[in-house]
C-alpha cells in the first residue's frame, strides 16, 4: 500500500481524495496540506486524512511514501524538485509545468533521486484510446497526414475571478493551460513528438484577465500535421455582455 500524501485539497484534490480514500487496495493518502489549513479541514477530518502545518512536515515525515500535487500550476516545478530530494515519489496534476525550462529542472531532479514521476495524463489510458493506439500502430489506418481535435467547455463562464486558476500569469494560454494539454497529449501519445508549433490565444468572454480561446497548430516529428483548438466559453454565442450574470445550464 503506497502512503501518499496530497498538497492542495480544494475542488480537484478533494476529487482526487474522493476517488481512492477507502476504495483502493494499492494508494491511502496518509497526509494532507492546504495553504488555508481551515478551508480542509472538516473534509480531511470526513474522509480521515490528517493535516500537517506545511510541505516540509510533509516531505520530513518517513512514514510518506509520495506526494500527489493539486496546486497552482506555477509552483509545480519546484514542489517536483523539492519532492525528488526528499527522496519521495511524486504525481503532479497537469500541466506539469508552465515552461520547458522549469520542466527540465524537475525531471532531471527525479531522475538524479530515482523517484518515480508521474502526471495526471489518464487519457491515454482510456480502452478506446488503447485501441486507437494499436490500430495506428498496426497500420490498419493506413498513412495519416493531419489530425484534429476539438473540445469547447462553459466552464470559464463560471470561473470564479479571485481564484488561481483566473490569474493570467497561472493560465497563459487559457484553457489550453489546464484542459487542452490532455488532448495534446494524446496527440503525442498517438502520433509521436512534435517539433513545430504556432499558437494563437484570445480572450472574447471572459470577465476576468485571462484567455478562453486557444487554438495551436502542430508539425509532428513524423511529418503530420495537426491542429487542436480549445475554448473555455462557448456560450459566449449567447450575445451576452461579459458583465452580465450567467446561470449554469442544463447539460
Amino acid at each position: 500500500m503506497i502512503r501518499a500524501a496530497i498538497v492542495g485539497i480544494g475542488r480537484w484534490g478533494r476529487t482526487l481524495i474522493g476517488s481512492v480514500q477507502g476504495k483502493s487496495e494499492a494508494i491511502r493518502f496518509t497526509a494532507g496540506f492546504n495553504r488555508t489549513r481551515a478551508n480542509a479541514e472538516a473534509f480531511c477530518a470526513e474522509h480521515g486524512v490528517p493535516l500537517k502545518d506545511s510541505l516540509s512536515e510533509i516531505l520530513a515525515d518517513p512514514e510518506i511514501d509520495a506526494v500527489i500535487y493539486a496546486t497552482p500550476h506555477s509552483e509545480h516545478g519546484a514542489q517536483v524538485e523539492r519532492t525528488a530530494a526528499a527522496g519521495k515519489h511524486v504525481f503532479m496534476e497537469k500541466p506539469f509545468t508552465l515552461d520547458r525550462a522549469s520542466a527540465a529542472r524537475a525531471v532531471d531532479a527525479a531522475s538524479r533521486a530515482g523517484v518515480v514521476l508521474g502526471v495526471a495524463y489518464p487519457r491515454r489510458f482510456h480502452p478506446g484510446m488503447k485501441e486507437l493506439k494499436a490500430r495506428i500502430a498496426g497500420g490498419r489506418l493506413g498513412t495519416i497526414a493531419h489530425c484534429y481535435g476539438e473540445q469547447n467547455t462553459p466552464a470559464g463562464l463560471f470561473m470564479d475571478p479571485a481564484s488561481w486558476r483566473a490569474e493570467a500569469s497561472e493560465a497563459p494560454a487559457g484553457g489550453m493551460t489546464a484542459l487542452g494539454v490532455h488532448n495534446v497529449d494524446a496527440m503525442i501519445h498517438l502520433f509521436g513528438p512534435i517539433d513545430e508549433v504556432y499558437a494563437m490565444s484570445l480572450r472574447r468572454a471572459v470577465s476576468y484577465d485571462a484567455d478562453d480561446t486557444t487554438s495551436v497548430m502542430f508539425g509532428f516529428t513524423n511529418g503530420m500535421s495537426g491542429r487542436w483548438c480549445v475554448r473555455w466559453s462557448p456560450l459566449s454565442a449567447t450575445g451576452l455582455p461579459r458583465s452580465a450574470p450567467r446561470e449554469r445550464p442544463n447539460f
